[in-house]
């Protein structure tokens, strides 16, 4: 059985950096089977979340925001694995990829943890030999963290 990935750019440039990086990825997965599929965070309409906490009370499918990012739980549920992109702004991830894991807060309610289990890669791009300097170490810390 192919496994499913599901492949997240957050970059605002079609063919930015990350996202290339992120494909090589996504090509190395496919070369042994993977089925892969690409969503682009900048193309859609996620809201912040409000901090209203009620993913983590009923199981309301995830976060009662109703926008894009109802669809993306349940391809996430759906991945065995995820790739991450994004290039590094201003000493972190960019501001699609944070809203997007801002909201996968969610993805902890009261069903588990919807990530358990699953294989991750992340891809990052930044503009400076040093990692510290760039911010890059700190959008490596966001993911760890998570």
């Amino acid at each position: 059985m192919a496994r499913k990935i599901l492949e997240l750019v957050s970059s605002p440039r079609k063919n930015g950096n990350s996202t290339l990086l992120a494909h090589a990825i996504a090509d190395g997965a496919r070369s042994v089977g993977a089925r892969i599929e690409t969503v682009s965070l900048h193309r859609l309409n996620i809201r912040p979340c409000t901090a209203c906490d009620k993913c983590h009370i009923v199981d309301d499918r995830f976060c009662v925001i109703r926008d894009d990012m109802q669809k993306l739980y349940a391809k996430i549920v759906a991945a065995d694995g995820l790739i991450y992109a994004s290039p590094v702004y201003w000493f972190t991830v960019s501001a699609q990829m944070k809203l997007f894991m801002d909201r996968c807060y969610a993805l902890g309610g009261p069903g588990g943890y919807a990530l358990r289990g699953k294989r991750i890669a992340v891809a990052l791009t930044y503009g400076d030999a040093d990692p510290f300097r760039s911010g890059a170490v700190n959008a490596l810390r966001t993911f760890q963290d998570a």
